[in-house]
């Protein structure tokens, strides 16, 4: 049922026909300050040399590429412990993660970890990463008293 009102020129006009004119004079509207706000947003990234944009980026060439896999190759990660790792291993595992621990929560570098620590840079790197197949658990034990003099060392069994 369609509800009818007076115009100003005094005829008769359906009033869903008018509101249909009006929400479509809406939408238009809308699509009119979305696109102004969008051609602004633009204008304000284009203009902030700050923020990355994707326009520069590019894919790095062979040559590049070549240059940054020569570089890791010859970098060593960090170790992960195996799925079968001997109750050794997983200990001494343990022990290095206290230095990771330690070196983050006392925002150190691993120079500063070695000097406290006392050992050389290059030691101190590899107990950091987890490579710790050089050292006896007892050096490792030995080293983790000097980080933390006042603790005890407590072992537990877990099943």
């Amino acid at each position: 049922m369609s509800r009818y009102v007076k115009n100003e020129k005094g005829s008769a006009k359906s009033f869903s026909a008018d509101f249909s004119a009006v929400k479509k004079g809406l939408k238009k509207a809308r699509a009119a300050t979305d696109e102004k706000r969008w051609k602004e947003m633009a204008k304000f990234y284009e203009s902030d040399k700050s923020l990355p944009t994707l326009k520069k980026s590019k894919f790095p060439s062979e040559k590049e590429l070549k240059e940054v896999r020569k570089k890791l190759s010859r970098k060593q990660g960090s170790l992960v412990l195996s799925k079968d790792a001997t109750p050794l291993e997983k200990l001494r595992y343990e022990i290095c993660k206290q230095f990771v621990i330690y070196k983050r929560e006392n925002e150190l570098k691993s120079k500063e970890l070695a000097k406290i620590v006392g050992v050389d840079t290059s030691i101190m790197s590899k107990v950091l990463k987890y490579r710790n197949e050089r050292f006896s658990t007892d050096k490792l034990i030995e080293m983790l008293a000097k980080i933390y003099p006042k603790h005890d060392l407590l072992l537990k069994i877990a099943a």
